[in-house]
């Protein structure tokens, strides 16, 4: 078993290192930085707290992890882009994972309080079902539509699935095997679809 589970994490970080982002994807130019005080006191408190989770140091790790209780963290020094999302949703007091087990047990969805929440899929259903996606823009003329707290799902070369979160710098939060920085605009992979938290 921790053979299979060794290969499993290997295959994953192998296909991560190889999606790189597009030249303009890095560029600091493409996204107009923005001011939080424009936004709602609840989505400004999520996206000043962004900053706080940037941490270079923490090692992407794909592995199945048992929590004992429903909202609690996966160890603090690992995760996955989907935990940058669960972190980042910790900060206002909101447990994605009771939302997540809740969402699915009233969709008669099978359950796994433990990992549920940390798919991309699973959490792209979560937030289309509480209202919050927005249509997907693709242009890099199109920088100004993207707002800080905007949840950006990826596709990266065009199959795996990855998320980051907007701040307020115009580049992107996430965890793509570099520890969760911010480090890359929107346009930087394929934008699948894009939420955005309401008042």
């Amino acid at each position: 078993m921790r053979t299979l589970l060794l290969s499993i994490t290997i295959l994953t970080l192998s296909f991560i290192s190889s999606a790189q982002p597009t030249e303009e994807g890095v560029s600091a130019s493409v996204v107009t930085p923005t001011d939080s005080t424009s936004l709602s006191s609840t989505i400004s408190m999520f996206v000043d707290s962004l900053e706080t989770l940037i941490d270079p140091t923490i090692e992407y790790d794909p592995r199945y992890q048992s929590l004992k209780n429903m909202c609690d963290d996966v160890p603090a020094d690992i995760g996955v882009c989907s935990d940058v999302i669960i972190r980042a949703f910790a900060k206002i007091d909101r447990c994605l994972a009771q939302e997540m087990y809740d969402y699915r047990k009233r969709k008669g969805l099978a359950t796994d309080r433990h990992i549920d929440h940390r798919r991309v899929r699973n959490l792209g259903a979560l937030f289309t079902d509480q209202g919050y996606e927005i249509p997907a823009k693709h242009s890099r003329y199109q920088s100004d539509y993207y707002k800080p707290g905007d949840i950006l799902w990826w596709k990266l070369n065009g199959t795996i699935d990855h998320v980051g979160i907007v701040t307020k710098s115009g580049k992107v939060l996430h965890n793509i095997g570099m520890g969760q920085i911010a480090n890359v605009t929107p346009f930087a992979y394929e934008i699948h679809k894009v939420y955005r938290l309401k008042d």
